[in-house]
């Protein structure tokens, strides 16, 4: 706004219809120049969006019947060709056929697990070809039942571009299909998107596989490698260019289209173009009947400042003459009567600021001599505050002592009763400690006892071992001996022919009885070695548990008698802290008391100062509050001077 605070009226219209004129028009322009440029846009990525779409439904469907072709050769090869190193050429047969069946499959070949290679095209592949050294091989097996695509390469013998899809078989074999995708080649080579755009194919590495300039496995730059990776489908803008892509599924594949922004703007020049041309011609119209309509308006407007600034010096003879009857006219008349009105209201002013200096100047002498004896009052109370602040500061300092001594004294009181307490239950768990003592003392001779009765039966336990093992000895030797008579008998039994027979049977039992009593007897033997050695090992134990025991009623002795010197102790500490305690209180008390009277004290000097400080603070008000009316006065008095002066420079008649 400061830049037209100089500016005449005229040169204000002009400007203002100018940019009327000029800002919708540029505005339009810039619109349709924007808008036709989007719409382009909108329009040249949805044509590249259903271009990349069909591109990515045709790989997709491409590749999608391929590999179900792999699932069931890879399924009819395990049914009919288990035996794959036996039926080679059935399994050629079946491949060759299977090569003229589809037309973008270019070569279709099966590698075994022993390293054969089975396919129509041997002789090219040359005599030590290994597919176990692949990696179309290698993948496959890697990823078993599964299908593994491999990144697009060239055929060298062909030259065509194909990718290998390879399944991996239960007998250690491997189904591939060379794949061409010279199709895609070509649909990616007729897409065109607008004047410079294309679409190429990339994997999800950024490599390129298909372009129209660059060449296979060439790399896109890392800022668009990074873009491209991540998302299914994007946007984004490059280096001045639209980028929009959409992912084959199965391979990761991109389906990308580049398009150049200079076409957006190329494409809407014409419509701007156009609009300037409109432009032109509308604001030459404009300035014409701008012209005409400012002129209507200025010249009223110059003879209406020339009154004005008449006006301005004092001088209220002149009026203006009025000829339109527009606002400009009603502003006039208006001008007119605002003069009349000014010569009367001047009149009047005149005489007022005569008779306002005249009662001023008297008042003033008045207000003068009341504030002189404010003055006064007001020192005599200011010395009495200062006493009576002195005697508050004085006494609240007593009352914050009083009460630091008073919390100190409590606390130390609180501290003796709690010590008292302690001491109590000291005194009430050491008496505990000497009972459960001699309970442990009492425990540890039954345990005692108990050990020498134990030792007692272990070792009359070991007797009667001993003995067993006498009566076991002996029941050998008669088993030794029976078996001895038995075979005798069998001797004698065999002598005897016919007669015998029965009684062989007899000693051949009474023999094998015999041999199992020895053998009984040897294990109960065993058995009651293995008691004996127990038996001595308690003996050992409890021996060792009776010195164990002895040494644990030696302690608790000592422990029960340390009990007792620790009761009479704490006994001796608790009537101490209880003498204390008393005495604590007692001053405590007293010291409550004192705290009181210096509070009373305290609050008595407080209530005067806050009196003495409240008229202090009234007087001051009084006297500030006359202060103010002197200054007003004067300034009255100055205003209703330089007012008559003022009125003096009117000029209300010729």
């Amino acid at each position: 706004m400061n830049l037209f605070r100089h500016t005449r009226i005229r040169t204000r219209l002009i400007i203002a219809f100018t940019v009327i004129l000029l800002v919708p028009s540029l505005a339009i322009a810039g619109s349709s120049y924007y808008f036709a440029k989007k719409t382009l846009e909108t329009e040249m990525l949805h044509t590249s969006n259903e271009l990349i779409t069909n591109v990515k439904s045709q790989l997709e469907a491409t590749i999608q019947e391929q590999i179900n072709q792999l699932n069931f050769t890879s399924l009819h090869i395990e049914q009919n060709f288990n035996d794959i190193e036996t039926k080679q050429k059935e399994a050629l047969a079946y491949v060759i056929n299977l090569e003229k069946s589809f037309d973008n499959v270019l070569f279709a070949y099966i590698g075994t697990s022993k390293g054969s290679m089975i396919t129509s095209d041997l002789e090219g592949l040359g005599e030590n070809y290994d597919p176990r050294e692949r990696d179309w091989f290698k993948e496959a097996i890697a990823k078993p039942g599964q299908i593994v695509i491999s990144p697009p390469y060239e055929d060298p013998s062909t030259h065509d571009l194909v990718i290998t899809l390879s399944q991996s078989l239960a007998n250690g074999s491997v189904v591939g299909l060379d794949l061409k995708v010279t199709s895609i080649k070509k649909l990616l080579n007729q897409i065109t998107i607008g004047n410079e755009g294309y679409a190429f194919l990339t994997n999800s590495q950024g490599e390129i596989i298909v372009h129209p300039s660059l060449k296979a496995n060439d790399k896109l730059n890392q800022n668009v490698t990074a873009l491209l990776t991540g998302s299914e489908s994007n946007r984004f803008k490059q280096a001045n260019k639209q980028w929009l892509f959409t992912t084959e599924p199965a391979t990761g594949w991109k389906v990308i289209a580049q398009m150049d922004e200079r076409e957006f703007t190329n494409g809407a020049r014409p419509i701007f173009v156009n609009t300037l041309i409109i432009l032109c011609i509308t604001i030459a119209i404009g300035g014409l009947i701008n012209h005409f309509i400012v002129r209507s308006i200025s010249n009223p407007l110059t003879q209406l400042v020339r009154v004005s600034k008449q006006v301005s010096k004092g001088i209220l003879t002149d009026t203006i003459a009025v000829t339109n009857r527009d606002e400009i006219g009603v502003l006039s008349n208006s001008f007119n009567q605002m003069i009349m009105s000014l010569r009367t209201i001047i009149n009047k002013a005149n005489t007022t600021s005569i008779h306002i200096n005249t009662q001023s100047k008297a008042l003033l002498h008045n207000v003068q001599e009341t504030s002189a004896s404010i003055k006064e009052n007001a020192r005599a109370i200011d010395e009495i505050s200062l006493g009576s602040s002195t005697q508050q500061q004085v006494a609240e300092e007593n009352a914050r002592a009083t009460e630091l001594l008073s919390q100190s004294i409590q606390e130390i009181a609180n501290t003796s009763v709690d010590t008292h307490h302690v001491s109590v239950k000291l005194t009430e768990q050491a008496k505990n400690g000497q009972v459960m003592m001699t309970d442990v003392h009492h425990q540890m001779n039954d345990i005692y006892t108990s050990s020498e009765e134990t030792g007692k039966v272990v070792s009359v336990l070991s007797q009667h071992v001993k003995e067993i093992e006498q009566i076991s000895i002996a029941i050998s030797t008669i088993s030794d001996q029976i078996t001895l008579l038995a075979l005798n008998a069998q001797i004698e039994a065999a002598r005897a022919g016919d007669m015998g027979a029965g009684f062989a049977v007899v000693a051949n039992e009474v023999g094998k009885l015999a041999e199992q009593s020895k053998t009984s007897t040897k294990q109960i033997t065993a058995i009651l070695q293995g008691i004996q050695t127990y038996t001595n090992d308690v003996s050992t134990a409890m021996k060792r548990g009776e010195e164990k025991v002895m040494t644990g009623m030696n302690l608790v002795k000592q422990t029960s008698s340390t009990f007792n010197d620790i009761i009479l102790s704490i006994e001796s500490v608790s009537k101490n802290v209880e003498s204390v305690s008393s005495a604590i209180q007692e001053m405590a008390a007293s010291t409550e008391e004192i705290s009181a009277s210096i509070e009373e004290t305290a609050a008595i000097a407080t209530e005067n100062a806050v009196s003495t400080q409240t008229m202090v603070t009234s007087s001051q008000h009084q006297l500030a509050k006359m202060e103010e009316f002197s200054t007003a006065m004067n300034e009255l008095s100055s205003l209703s001077n330089e007012l008559q002066q003022e009125m003096n420079q009117f000029k209300l008649s010729d």
